[in-house]
């Protein structure tokens, strides 16, 4: 199954995204801070992330970063 990875600090934002992506068939997993966003990436490796830039323990330039850098 296609698993899509949502980091973003707002759960507005995360349960819709998920609502959403599960109507299309779509393996969603949600993090609300960068590090919970890596922990989950290296866990499930999923073929899409979304990633909000402002979070609140790292911006998410560096989750990006950190993430690019597992998935070499």
């Amino acid at each position: 199954m296609r698993t899509v990875l949502i980091v973003d600090d707002d759960k507005n934002i995360l349960t819709t995204l998920q609502i959403h992506l599960e109507d299309l068939g779509l393996n969603s997993y949600a993090a609300q801070t960068g590090r919970q966003g890596i922990d989950l990436f290296k866990k499930v490796k999923p073929k899409i992330v979304l990633l909000d830039l402002k979070l609140p323990d790292m911006d998410g330039l560096s989750v990006l970063n950190e993430i690019l850098a597992v998935g070499s």
